[in-house]
């Protein structure tokens, strides 16, 4: 019996009672490996995933087994899911010859805009972004107002802002997506993508060049991009560091605005000084190369700068602990803490006045 980790997995609990099931040859056999691969890619285990996924043979409908659930073209979908376990697996060169090699199945032309979409994908883990992007745009011309459509729009609209650093054509494409076929898991990403990137654009363009420029404006955007050019410019970009952030998982795109706060001379308001914010943009970097990026040596550089640059401070000690170091820094108000606990241990520990009145004076 499967486990993982310890715990048993109801999913593998399931495949149990469908192992027990008397004869069934090849159908059960390979609607077996098929929920075995789901099962696996859903841990993350992208080469057992792909193992299973390849054991799968064409099967149909059998009425000795009705009661079984048996999906559709299970051997395309098994197909479809092992090129995905290659993409996933950092295997890009390979999951373009695996879908490559679908599309020269004319059996399967029902699902080409799918497989196509999937091609794509694997052209753009593999470094070819414009070879992805005109599959993307193939599959949108050719499969109109489709889920397939949708699904691509929504892709391109990734490849725009992800690769390309083009925020006006990511966003124009993750709109499309809703256009093309609204009731899809892809249209729905896309939607809250697009929510997340049309506040992005109010941050960093221009305000009176939106108001004049975006027909699509409502009264109540006009209010709020007239609220922002009441706002600093780093408090903008601080603000769309955070959506790149924790809203679009995009931590690059993060990086290059808190970069940019770095590279400001002047700025800040009279809540946030020039000086504070590039301690904080400084930390952030580093917390994304450590956390996200899987730059801990790089991440280590910037923590000891933060703490050289800025010793003294709660980023200073935030730095200390990241590296795991013994926390030594103390902040201005750590030491004003310390002074004091030591004047009221005189008084009321050892009963020594004169030498608490003296302490308690240097506040």
């Amino acid at each position: 019996r499967c486990q993982r980790h310890g715990h048993r997995h109801t999913g593998f609990d399931a495949l149990d009672r469908l192992k027990n099931l008397k004869g069934g040859g090849k159908i059960l056999k390979s609607l077996i490996n098929y929920k075995m691969g789901q099962l696996l890619f859903a841990q993350k285990d992208f080469p057992g995933a792909y193992d299973y996924f390849s054991k799968v043979e064409p099967v149909g409908y059998s009425k000795a087994y009705a009661e079984v659930n048996i999906p559709e073209n299970l051997k395309l979908k098994a197909e479809m899911m092992a090129g995905r376990c290659l993409v996933e697996d950092g295997k890009g060169a390979e999951a373009i010859r695996h879908f490559e090699k679908l599309l020269d199945n004319n059996f399967y032309y029902k699902s080409f805009g799918e497989i196509l979409t999937l091609l794509a994908l694997s052209k753009a883990k593999a470094g070819r972004p414009d070879e992805a992007k005109a599959l993307y745009l193939r599959v949108i011309n050719e499969y109109k107002k489709s889920p397939q459509s949708a699904a691509a729009c929504y892709a391109l609209g990734l490849l725009y802002e992800k690769t390309f650093g083009d925020l006006e054509n990511a966003f124009k494409y993750f709109a499309m997506a809703s256009l093309e076929y609204p009731d899809c898991d892809e249209a729905k990403l896309a939607a809250e993508r697009n929510k997340s990137l049309r506040s992005l654009r109010f941050l960093l363009l221009n305000p009176d060049s939106l108001l004049v420029v975006d027909t699509t404006l409502t009264k109540q955007d006009s209010m709020h991009l007239d609220s922002l050019k009441r706002t600093s410019k780093i408090r903008r970009l601080f603000s769309a560091a955070d959506l790149f952030l924790f809203s679009l998982s995009n931590g690059d795109s993060a990086v290059l605005r808190y970069r940019e706060i770095l590279s400001q001379d002047t700025g800040g308001d009279s809540t946030l000084s020039l000086t504070e914010a590039k301690m904080k943009a400084l930390y952030a970097i580093g917390w994304i190369h450590k956390h996200l990026a899987g730059r801990p040596s790089e991440a280590d550089t910037l923590f000891r700068e933060v703490i050289l640059r800025f010793p003294a401070t709660e980023y200073a000690k935030a730095s200390q602990r990241a590296l795991g170091e013994p926390l030594t820094i103390q902040t201005r108000e750590d030491s004003v803490r310390t002074r004091y606990l030591s004047a009221e241990s005189l008084y009321y520990h050892l009963g020594d006045c004169l030498a608490a009145l003296r302490a308690f004076d240097v506040f």
